[in-house]
């Protein structure tokens, strides 16, 4: 009799832990996503960091808009064939060398996405004059950490 009230506690005492956890988890508002306000945000905070002018201006969104829609090709045809590569799970017998195959074209595209990203940061090196090639080396620093995940949110504007 007392071990099976023990156990009806702990039972009530995990179901209130878990109905706690999933309130918690279904109110807490979801870190905020890269979206289109957060890249502009990111554009003109870099164009008004290198002192841009408005031809350069014009070259510099020009490119981002380019790059962002490569970007968003490559992305579409890697989660293809991510979703690919996870019907082998499915399968009852998995040719090894398939997966493997299917493997590498998704680290291509991985490849391909960081190979644009450069390029595209190349190309606004070449635009920059040379008093502004030492503030382009701090903003691919920061860049860099966006693009690595080391800062969790786009870096904003100044606020006037």
């Amino acid at each position: 009799m007392m071990k099976n009230n023990i156990f009806k506690i702990g039972f009530f005492c995990l179901l209130i832990i878990n109905g706690v956890l999933a309130f918690v988890m279904l109110n807490h508002p979801r870190p905020p996503m890269p979206g289109p306000q957060a890249k502009a945000d990111l554009m003109f905070k870099i164009s008004n960091e290198l002192n841009l002018s408005e031809s350069q201006k014009e070259s510099f969104f020009t490119s981002a808009e380019n790059h962002q829609k490569g970007m968003a090709m490559i992305e579409r045809q890697q989660k293809r064939l991510v979703k690919e590569y996870f019907e082998y799970l499915k399968m009852p017998v998995v040719d090894e060398e398939a997966k493997a195959e299917k493997l590498n074209e998704i680290a291509l595209k991985e490849a391909e996405k960081i190979n644009m990203t450069f390029a595209h940061f190349e190309e606004l090196k070449s635009l920059c004059k040379d008093e502004q090639k030492e503030a382009f080396n701090g903003i691919i620093s920061e860049v860099q950490q966006i693009l690595l995940g080391e800062r969790r949110n786009m870096p904003r504007l100044p606020r006037d």
